[in-house]
Order: C-alpha cells, then sequence, then structure tokens
C-alpha cells in the first residue's frame, strides 16, 4: 500500500514509484521461488488479512499467512514456531525485498541445513541479511534476543546471538536486498546480465524511468 510499502526508497522514487516496485517484487519471486514442489510455500502478510493484491500474486500453491506482532527478531521466530506447529523440518524465511533471489538460492538454503542444529544465513550488502534458515531442530528462541535491527550490525549480532546458543552457523553468498535509490544500480546492473531474471521488476524500472524522464511521478 502506498505509504507503507518500502518507505525509504519511496524518498527518492515517492509513494506510487516505491510501491510500484515493491509490488513487482513480489509478482517476481512468487514465481522465482515455486519450487516445483520440492518445499511448502507460504507468504507472511503484516495485516490480519491479506488484500486483493495479495489474494492475486500468492494464489495456486501458496499460503497467506499472518505475521504475529512485535519487532523483526520476534516476527522471525514466530514463522518458525508456526512452521514447528504445521509439522514442518526445515524452514527457510527470505526478505519480500530480494528481486534477484532464485530457486536456486533457496535449494542452497536448504542444502546447507545438514546438522539438527544449523542456522543458515545470506548476508545483504547493508549489514543485514535476506534470508535465515533453521534446520529441524534448531531453536529459534536467539532471535528474540537484542539485536539491532535493520542496522549495520543486524547481521553481526544476529550470528553471535545463534553462536551463543550453540547453533552452527553457515553462510550463503550474498543476496542484495533494495531499500534506498542506491541499491537500484545493482539491480539494474544484474538485470542486463541475467535478461531472463525478474520480468515484472524490470517493466517497473522501465515505467518509473520513463516517468521520471518525462518530469512525472511513477
Amino acid at each position: 500500500m502506498p505509504g507503507r510499502a518500502k518507505t525509504r526508497l519511496a524518498r527518492s522514487l515517492g509513494q506510487a514509484g516505491a510501491t510500484c516496485l515493491y509490488r513487482a517484487f513480489l509478482q517476481d519471486l512468487s514465481v522465482a521461488l515455486d519450487g516445483g514442489g520440492r518445499w511448502e510455500l507460504v507468504a507472511a502478510h503484516d495485516d490480519p488479512g491479506p488484500g486483493r493484491f495479495l489474494l492475486s500474486v500468492f494464489g495456486g500453491r501458496w499460503r497467506l499467512a499472518p505475521q504475529r506482532e512485535g519487532d523483526l527478531g520476534e516476527r522471525l521466530a514466530s514463522c518458525f514456531g508456526a512452521s514447528r506447529e504445521d509439522g514442518v523440518g526445515m524452514t527457510v524465511v527470505a526478505g519480500s525485498d530480494l528481486p534477484t533471489l532464485s530457486e536456486g538460492g533457496v535449494a542452497r538454503a536448504f542444502a546447507l541445513l545438514k546438522g539438527a542444529k544449523d542456522v543458515v544465513i545470506a548476508p545483504s550488502p547493508d549489514g543485514g541479511f535476506g534470508l535465515i534458515g533453521l534446520a529441524s531442530e534448531t531453536p529459534a528462541d536467539f532471535l528474540r534476543e537484542p539485536i539491532a535491527w535493520s542496522s549495520s550490525r543486524t547481521l553481526e549480532e544476529t550470528e553471535a546471538a545463534a553462536q551463543r546458543a550453540g547453533l552452527a552457523v553457515r553462510r550463503l553468498p550474498p543476496i542484495p536486498d533494495v531499500d534506498e535509490e542506491v541499491d537500484l544500480d545493482p539491480l539494474r546492473e544484474f538485470l542486463e546480465v541475467h535478461p531472463e531474471a525478474a520480468p515484472a521488476t524490470r517493466a517497473a524500472l522501465a515505467r518509473i524511468g520513463e516517468a521520471r524522464a518525462a518530469g512525472k511521478v511513477p
């Protein structure tokens, strides 16, 4: 929703532009992460109900589930807890602002969860992380520790909390997230090299560029 989606990006793109781009991220991820039945698919939404847009994008094999209240650590821990309650073993949670995340990236995360108490994390360039996965017996309580979320210390503090809990932390290659306009240039470069990737995001960036060239709000 304009005004609530990607607020830092909206400072430069405007609310409409940021929302347009974020919607494209969701459209691309809903297709790219399907997995062909190798894993269950859940889209965790913020409001009590998903709304028409999310229902239209995450139809088919995706299940829509509301997030619980609290900071990011509490929400992540609750997601992992819900998986356990549903009888799911390994669980991987990815952010929704990772338009370059692929099915292969998720598969690699699952492949690294070899031990009973493993944690796998994909760093993001800003010091945070875009993906985190827990093995079947890995407790998620370490995510409830005081961690500086949305900061340059997020990854470091999260890994430290996991290690204090006696967990084995493994890293994936970095996955860039998109929070501010400075993150758009690497995204454009990626899309030039990978012409098959993120078609909705590619189209949204083109619309935003055309609107800016015309002196209009996208």
